[in-house]
């Protein structure tokens, strides 16, 4: 648990930014796909309303969004990109780049 702990801590620091999606949330994103919210632990999530995770696999981004936020679901939000998920934890599949979705 240490171990994770202190390479999700290196790993956000090192791939992590801030963004926005959809032009109005604001977000910390990191290029990170095989994982889950433990990722984000370093950070002041309140900052935020929304934390991504993303990375390429084949021929597609694959997105994960996760929130702590009680007036977001992000659920809605892949689903407006053709995904789903849960309240608080959601994903989709982007074909486009990775850059036009991630407004920094």
């Amino acid at each position: 648990m240490a171990y994770e702990r202190q390479r999700n801590e290196k790993y956000v620091k090192s791939a992590g930014f801030k963004c926005r999606l959809l032009d109005r949330y604001d977000c910390f994103a990191c290029n990170e796909m095989f994982t889950n919210m433990k990722l984000f632990d370093s950070i002041i999530i309140s900052d935020y309303d929304i934390l991504i995770a993303f990375g390429w696999r084949k021929d597609k981004w694959i997105v994960s969004l996760y929130t702590k936020e009680d007036y977001i679901d992000v659920s809605v939000i892949a689903k407006f990109f053709g995904g789903g998920g849960h309240k608080q934890a959601a994903g989709f599949e982007w074909k486009g780049d990775i850059w036009n979705l991630l407004i920094r």
